[in-house]
């Protein structure tokens, strides 16, 4: 599962928090700490109801429509982070996906599935309900981790693509296969950084099990080469403090405050429905960008193992042979999560993006 570490540390950080700010929430109105706008609604899409939590600057012309990874998490978890500098000058919109994060549904006899499609169609319900809604405002959306996987695919859309103003990719899974690949790529090029000697038999057994788009899909194939890969991470990055643990937690209590919600979050982020991002489904999903008409942003931490830098290489080399617009923007000492590492210069990046399209 993309990202589940850091939804385990926030999970487990919660159950240590024993006396925290705790505000009630309704389905319409809550508090508002910064002054703005907080509002937490439940839409539903067939058997799930997703929540989304609106907050910041309800004035602006611009909705950031906030897609979280995983699958699995919760974009209430950034959500605090976001809500600091770039919720200043833009209605937030964040947006828990179907099976994940607070997300309410009943688990059935039968086993839950998901697709990529089915993913961008809860998309498009959620876009619906904020042009509904905010019938004269922008919509932007931005994506990190599987987000970019859904924002990659919503963008592409031909239907729903002209429903957005622009989106943004944070180190995401912006297409299967090539994603895939990526892993395997990084993973051969770290075995001869770190020491071609020390890794010859990784590398040796990576060179001769490459990945090709004729080859069939093989999971235990693409699992061996996340743990080779996992393995050759780039050493040094910073872990979450407890002071911003804290203010992460409290800030998702605002809206979900029982036990129960935590039960719920916990059981959701183990869940990861039929193992989608290292299924046969993602593998063949091959994104088609000549119908994007939006601009986009690709911000990428180098030194991920994760979505590594190579597919950042690639989507852009596509996006630019397909005469797309768009920027890049590499942080050289950030991972899978720049917008951790490096807040300031994201959200300068991201400002300076949504400020273009206006």
């Amino acid at each position: 599962m993309i990202q589940q570490n850091l939804f385990v540390l926030i999970f487990l950080f919660v159950l240590s928090v024993t006396s925290l700010c705790v505000s009630s929430c309704s389905n319409d109105t809550a508090t508002q700490p910064i002054g703005q706008t907080e509002e937490l609604f439940w839409v539903r899409d067939g058997d799930s109801e997703m929540p989304v939590i609106l907050s910041g600057n309800k004035q602006s012309e611009m909705i950031l429509l906030l897609i979280h990874g995983g699958p699995g998490g919760s974009s209430a978890e950034f959500l605090a982070g976001f809500e600091k500098n770039i919720g200043k000058d833009f209605l937030l919109a964040s947006w828990d996906q179907r099976y994940s994060g607070f997300s309410k549904f009943e688990i059935p006899e039968q086993p839950l599935t998901m697709t990529v499609a089915s993913n961008t169609e809860d998309c498009n319900t959620i876009v619906n309900f904020l042009k509904e809604k905010f019938p004269q405002k922008k919509i932007v959306i931005w994506g990190q981790s599987w987000g970019g996987a859904i924002v990659s695919s919503y963008a592409s859309h031909p239907t729903y693509n002209n429903k957005i103003a622009g989106w943004i990719v944070v180190n995401g899974t912006v297409t299967g296969f090539e994603w895939h690949r990526s892993c395997w790529e990084f993973a051969v090029r770290r075995c001869k950084e770190v020491d071609s000697i020390q890794y010859k038999e990784s590398l040796d057994w990576l060179r001769a099990n490459p990945f090709e788009p004729s080859k069939p899909f093989d999971r235990a194939h693409l699992l061996k080469v996340i743990e080779i890969a996992s393995g050759l991470y780039y050493e040094g990055e910073p872990e979450q403090t407890d002071a911003q643990l804290e203010e992460v937690v409290k800030r998702i209590k605002t809206f979900f405050p029982l036990a129960a919600d935590m039960d719920r979050y916990s059981r959701n982020v183990a869940l990861e429905v039929n193992d989608i991002s290292t299924s046969a489904e993602m593998y063949t999903w091959r994104v088609n960008v000549s119908a994007m008409s939006a601009p986009g942003l690709l911000i990428w931490g180098e030194k991920d193992e994760t979505c590594p830098i190579e597919l950042l290489n690639w989507y852009s080399n596509l996006l630019t042979s397909n005469q797309k617009i768009h920027d890049v923007k590499i942080y050289s000492n950030a991972w899978h999560t720049p917008f951790y590492s490096d807040p300031e210069k994201h959200d300068a990046d991201v400002k300076q993006f949504i400020n273009g399209l206006q």
